[in-house]
């Protein structure tokens, strides 16, 4: 869940930067790179955790409660945790159904015979559908109506999609976005990197032929429609700001906006990678690993653990993988009883930790520890062992 809620604030803040200080640039290429950038960095950097072993005397100086033991078998009883996860299941499938049908529409064209022209493949058709392109395929819509000139611009606008390779963002940010449909920045992020890809590909087209002859086919493909969520179809709804760029003379990137954007990825992974680390530093007060009267659960450490076997279930997909071990639990018990900052001393699976980070955290307050009469906050360890019968 972490990883999640962290990749998603990182699209939300790569494109907050990109709209403050990239959207304006006419250096289309270098709107492109920090676009994909942002979308690498906002998956991976949430995995650079720097993970800490338990090590022997993290555990010597600290209480460490009782073993213990799930093994339950499975639980009849569905989660609020499954409920959620099938409804994100659902949604995803009617939101991919719309694009799994327009994959099968362009696997059919990619099928049809069509001329070889170097590593690509030219379908045309005389039907009312627009130009496009996905890889190294290039359909040419309403084929009866173009002119020979018409068409070479149209090929060379499509080919040049095909070579920068504009398919393979589109399908990234695309998977991206079925993963994370929830979140409507990526969409807003999707049609901001399919804007991009278009600005590219007009500046080159323009500079290499007749500005004026390629902004009149721009204008007459407006009508046309496009069906394809996972090509670079040659027209597109904002075919006029598409024109006007054409006479935009393109500038460079400034070097110190160019720091600016490297220091704030820089940053950015700094701050990930440690929230961790931070938030131990930044704890409230004393922290004590051994007092003079340890905290205690208040009907007792037997009660605690009954109570815990009634919320801490045996993950249905560790089961059927036949995962077992030891998850190793560290929480604070703080000067009021309750139970915070859990963390995982060591892991078994991500699904056998989440289980037993949301069983503890569902527990009732504690009786606080004590140094010289006063109530402390001190640290807990406790190893859950799934172990299956």
């Amino acid at each position: 869940m972490n990883y999640i809620i962290e990749a998603n604030l990182g699209f939300v803040f790569f494109y907050g930067v990109y709209c403050l200080f990239m959207r304006n640039e006419t250096d289309f290429t270098k709107q492109r790179v920090f676009l994909l950038m942002g979308l690498v960095c906002s998956v991976l950097f949430p995995l650079m955790h720097f993970e800490t072993g338990i090590a022997e005397n993290v555990l010597a100086q600290t209480a460490v409660l009782p073993e213990f033991t799930v093994n339950q078998i499975a639980s009849e009883a569905v989660s609020a945790t499954q409920i959620i996860f099938l409804i994100y299941l659902v949604v995803a499938v009617i939101i991919a159904t719309p694009l799994l049908l327009h994959s099968i529409k362009i696997y059919h064209t990619i099928k049809s015979r069509g001329t070889r022209s170097g590593n690509f493949r030219i379908v045309e058709s005389n039907s009312n559908n627009p130009s496009w392109s996905f890889f190294r395929v290039i359909f040419i819509g309403q084929s009866d109506q173009l002119t020979p000139e018409e068409k070479n611009l149209i090929v060379k606008h499509e080919m040049l999609h095909g070579r920068l390779f504009h398919s393979a963002d589109i399908l990234l940010i695309t998977i991206l976005c079925l993963a994370c449909w929830f979140n409507p920045v990526l969409w807003i992020y999707r049609r901001a990197l399919g804007r991009v890809h278009e600005f590219e590909v007009d500046a080159i087209v323009a500079r290499e032929s007749n500005p004026a002859e390629y902004g009149m086919l721009l204008a007459k493909t407006v009508l046309s429609g496009n069906g394809f969520l996972l090509t670079h179809h040659f027209n597109q709804s904002f075919i006029l700001k598409r024109i006007n760029m054409l006479n935009v003379i393109t500038r460079r990137v400034s070097n110190w906006k160019i720091a600016g954007l490297a220091t704030t990825i820089v940053l950015y992974l700094a701050l990930v990678s440690c929230t961790e680390q931070l938030s131990e530093q930044e704890k409230p007060g004393e922290v004590f690993t051994v007092a003079d009267e340890s905290a205690m659960p208040v009907e007792g450490i037997q009660k605690f653990y009954e109570q815990l076997g009634g919320k801490l279930y045996y993950p249905e997909k560790a089961r059927k993988m036949g995962i077992e071990g030891k998850v190793f639990v560290e929480f604070i018990v703080q000067k009021d009883g309750s139970l915070t900052d859990f963390k995982i001393l060591k892991s078994v699976s991500d699904e056998c930790d989440a289980e037993a980070m949301r069983a503890l955290g569902k527990m009732e307050p504690w009786v606080p520890a004590k140094m010289n009469g006063n109530a402390v906050a001190q640290r807990m360890v406790l190893p859950v062992n799934f172990k299956l019968n």
